[in-house]
């Protein structure tokens, strides 16, 4: 893995609770990364929302940041698609 910067876009599927919007968001602005796309919204099932994050992170920051959020209790599933090119979303993390 090189130092090199990617747009890489994250889906997760969160549970409807108070504050977990909030949570996830603080995951990236602590860490100093800026979130260049985010759009939130209801799930077919009210009890959960999809959110999309695009950011240009380094493939070892991402690692870092799908690891943080796969440990938050309301994030349910997380997608991620490689590149703004690539058409195959692959599942990397899955929440119990």
């Amino acid at each position: 893995m090189n130092g090199k910067t990617y747009k890489n876009t994250l889906y997760l599927l969160v549970e409807n609770k108070f504050g977990a919007l909030e949570r996830v968001i603080s995951t990236f602005t602590l860490r100093g990364y800026k979130i260049e796309n985010l759009i939130c919204s209801q799930n077919k099932d009210t009890d959960l929302y999809d959110i999309k994050i695009a950011i240009n992170c380094t493939d070892q920051d991402l690692e870092k940041i799908v690891k943080i959020l796969h440990n938050q209790i309301h994030v349910l599933e997380i997608k991620l698609m490689l590149n703004e090119n690539d058409q195959d979303y692959s599942k990397i993390a899955l929440a119990s």
